[in-house]
């Protein structure tokens, strides 16, 4: 399949340009904003602030908006007339922000244009607000966290090209545009809005819905269950991990939740010092067609990323590289690896510096050659004395013990393009 270029629900041919995205009438139902308007009430063109109780007073940001068009006003009302959207006063801080207005003028064209599919737009504005304080509990004493809204219209934007290094080949490491990124310089996240439509036999649209970041005590409203620890710490001995996901409507094989670990990556030189990431995961929610419960999530998602080890197998963690210590060898053990060993007393692959601590001895590589797990780069042998793996961009880890390492890299749930439409998949 391949993304269009719009996200409309009509034929191509059909597509409704911004411009004529606000049709001249809008019926309000009985029950509208401050009482204005009622059953078979027409706006006109002139009428649509007052039509919809915009106060030109309270909300001069929004009104000035829908009176030039940039909103237009069928935004404020689903296909089936009933009224969304109106949170005026959230409309009007979100167009406070700065460089915020020209994104959400695109979201809310392309949601007014829907005939079909809900328009919400206003759960993604609170959750804009929503992420950044909870991303400041978990990261005190720097600059607090920011939002910034992205309009995604089409269905890949690679930010991370293929690598195929060392013993990296066949590992995809690439984020699709619905993943949320963390510029750790500036301490501002950019969130998606999803807007898509994919061709092919049959045009899937996919529109974002609801966002939700996981906190003490909320109930999980996919599984009903309750979130006791918005965070697990130290999953990998070292960082901590929350949850964010949100929730995608439109065509049935286009629905589910696009689920994000939140890695709190705890680095200590240079002080306290911690950096977030966004890490599409597999969601999880079902194993064996029982419910995962909530405040299991976050583990169970880790386990995800990591291969499906438990927590407690890892024995460090640098960026996306994971270290299980073995307890034997494992190509004594039958374990399917290259002929070719590579062998040296420093090893490196994508800036991780593996380096012999003792007078004697190199580190030895296996690649592996297994087609499962598909995110096992190989097997490590680390000789008496230890080693250590430095990094110019994460913490180093200063000894691991002599013995036998399987090295993994993260999975990711979107190494897969047809992840993306999450309730087939997830």
């Amino acid at each position: 399949m391949h993304p269009a270029t719009h996200s409309t629900e009509a034929a191509p041919a059909a597509a409704v340009t911004p411009a004529a995205a606000a049709p001249s009438t809008l019926h309000l139902s009985d029950d509208a904003d401050e009482g204005r308007g009622n059953i078979g009430h027409v706006l006109t063109g002139d009428d649509k602030p007052d039509g919809l109780g915009i106060d030109a007073d309270l909300y001069p940001k929004l009104r000035k908006a829908v009176e030039a068009g940039d909103i237009p006003a069928s935004v404020f009302a689903n296909p089936n007339g009933n009224p969304l959207n109106r949170e005026y006063a959230l409309w009007e801080r979100a167009l406070g922000q700065k460089g915020w207005a020209e994104p959400l003028y695109s979201i809310a064209q392309d949601a007014a244009r829907r005939s079909t599919y809900e328009k919400d737009v206003t759960p993604y504005l609170a959750f804009l607000f929503k992420l950044g304080p909870y991303l400041d509990r978990h990261t005190p004493g720097r600059k607090k966290w920011s939002c910034f809204p992205k309009y995604v219209e089409s269905e890949w934007e690679l930010e991370m090209g293929d690598d195929g290094e060392g013993f990296a080949n066949g590992t995809v490491k690439r984020r699709s545009a619905f993943t949320p990124v963390a510029d750790n310089d500036t301490r501002v996240v950019t969130v998606p809005y999803v807007a898509v439509c994919v061709t092919g036999r049959v045009s899937q649209w996919c529109y974002s819905k609801e966002y939700y970041v996981f906190e003490s005590m909320m109930i999980d409203p996919i599984s009903k269950g309750v979130v006791v620890n918005e965070v697990e710490e130290k999953l990998n001995g070292r960082d901590d991990y929350g949850l964010m996901f949100y929730t995608l409507n439109g065509s049935a094989t286009a629905t589910g939740y696009p689920t994000f670990l939140i890695i709190f990556e705890r680095r200590t030189e240079g002080g306290d010092n911690t950096f977030v990431h966004f890490h599409r995961v597999h969601p999880k929610r079902k194993s064996n067609g029982l419910w995962t419960p909530a405040c299991k999530l976050i583990e169970k998602t880790y386990q995800y990323m990591a291969g499906n080890v438990p927590a407690t197998d890892v024995q460090a963690q640098q960026g996306d590289m994971v270290y299980i210590l073995h307890g034997n060898d494992p190509l004594a053990a039958g374990a399917k690896v290259e002929d070719t060993v590579q062998a040296a007393r420093q090893l490196n692959f994508e800036s991780h510096n593996h380096c012999a601590l003792g007078d004697e001895g190199n580190i030895e590589l296996h690649v592996s050659t297994a087609k499962t797990p598909k995110n096992r780069l190989g097997f490590m042998q680390v000789p008496e004395g230890g080693m250590a793996v430095r990094h110019p961009e994460h913490d180093d880890i200063n000894y691991l013990q002599a013995g036998w390492y399987e090295v993994r890299r993260c999975r990711s749930w979107e190494a897969n393009p047809r992840a993306i439409w999450s309730l087939t998949i997830d």
